[in-house]
């Protein structure tokens, strides 16, 4: 019900992404996907998670438009079109850099004046993204395994009913005065199990057969 703004968000990003590089490809501009991409992707960046420091501002929210999507739609274009790919030690070592540049790049913004800790995307994100998916098309099993597939049933009801066990978790943790760091500690694994126990229950009920067809 929340529509775009916190579940959904990347349909909108996605689409618009799709329709800026289809767009490219019916008029036979190809070559500019990755300068479109990329410049869209800095604006996206300036006017986003560093707009504190470019005062920059975008007329829908960065995240939701085809600032990021474009670039990252591009990312996995360009390795099809052009079959790249990586061995798993060098994919690992892409993904553990990226993920230390985001890390990096939270940190610095954070300490800014009115600095949030909070960011969808950044420089390193994009990095990240390339390491995971090298690896998983270097060990195109991984995962395939009983528990896996079991555990796959409840991705989509954990991913569409979390929000609001955060929510309750976050008052009660508030409420009862507990540490912040310790709540940060327990935040995924309790949010993640009393989701889980909730969508395996709803399944079991004549419920299931409207939310899920």
């Amino acid at each position: 019900m929340r529509g775009g703004l916190v579940h959904l968000w990347y349909i909108p990003g996605l689409l618009s992404g799709l329709a800026v590089i289809t767009l490219l490809l019916r008029f036979n501009l190809a070559r500019f996907i990755i300068p479109v991409a990329t410049v869209l992707f800095i604006f996206g960046l300036m006017a986003g998670s560093y707009a504190q420091m470019t005062d920059l501002s975008s007329p829908v929210f960065t995240r939701n438009g085809p600032f990021f999507s474009t670039f990252m739609i591009m990312l996995g274009f360009e390795i099809r079109r052009r079959n790249i790919s990586l061995s798993l030690k060098y994919s690992i070592i892409m993904m553990m850099v990226g993920f230390g540049l985001f890390i990096g790049e939270a940190n610095y913004l954070s300490l800014q004046e009115n600095g949030s800790f909070f960011h969808d995307f950044l420089f390193g994100t994009p990095l990240w993204a390339l390491g995971i998916f090298f690896v998983l098309l270097a060990k195109p099993s991984l995962g395939d395994s009983k528990i896996t597939h079991s555990l796959s049933k409840d991705v989509l009801g954990v991913y569409l009913c979390h929000l609001i066990i955060v929510i309750y978790y976050l008052n009660i943790v508030r409420i009862l005065g507990i540490n912040p760091i310790i709540a940060s500690i327990f935040a995924v694994p309790v949010v993640y199990f009393v989701s889980t126990i909730i969508v395996r229950g709803l399944r079991k009920t004549p419920l299931a057969r409207f939310l899920v067809r």
